[in-house]
């Protein structure tokens, strides 16, 4: 009696729904956003204002250019997420954990190689990736939700 209430209650938690509606989003808007830095990357990398700016502070170079293949695999990466999060993948949360964990690290990494050319920029980025980390890794190793939709 007691197993039936509870997969009653269990059939309600299956499915994209509840928080779940957030990383939903997130991944959906998520490549687009790689793809802008991807491209404002390539202005700077191809395009005449950014070889002034080059000549300018030598080493940026290959700055810029680490962020525009870390944007590369991002959308890459971000649009196998987005089939394994719609098809329910099992193989999921464990995907999306390492992703997030790898993009804080790549993240950090951007931040100190870009301080040294900009002593005053914030860590924004960097802090809302640990965010990011400090919410949804959790949520995806201890959710019922997410172990009840991941499946397939």
């Amino acid at each position: 009696m007691f197993s039936a209430a509870s997969d009653s209650a269990d059939r309600g938690l299956t499915g994209i729904g509840g928080w779940l509606i957030l990383p939903a989003i997130g991944l959906g808007l998520s490549p687009i956003f790689s793809l802008f830095g991807l491209s404002v990357g390539c202005f700077l990398l191809f395009g005449s204002k950014g070889q002034i700016l080059f000549a300018d502070k030598p080493g940026l170079e290959p700055l810029i250019l680490f962020e525009v293949v870390m944007n590369v695999v991002f959308v890459a990466v971000l649009i196998f997420l987005n089939v394994l999060f719609y098809t329910k993948r099992k193989s999921f949360p464990l995907l999306m954990i390492i992703f997030y964990g790898f993009q804080f690290v790549l993240f950090l990494a951007d931040h100190i190689m870009a301080a040294s050319f900009n002593p005053h920029s914030g860590p924004t980025t960097v802090i809302r990736s640990f965010a990011v980390c400090a919410i949804w890794i959790p949520y995806f190793l201890h959710s019922r939700r997410v172990a009840l939709t991941f499946v397939n």
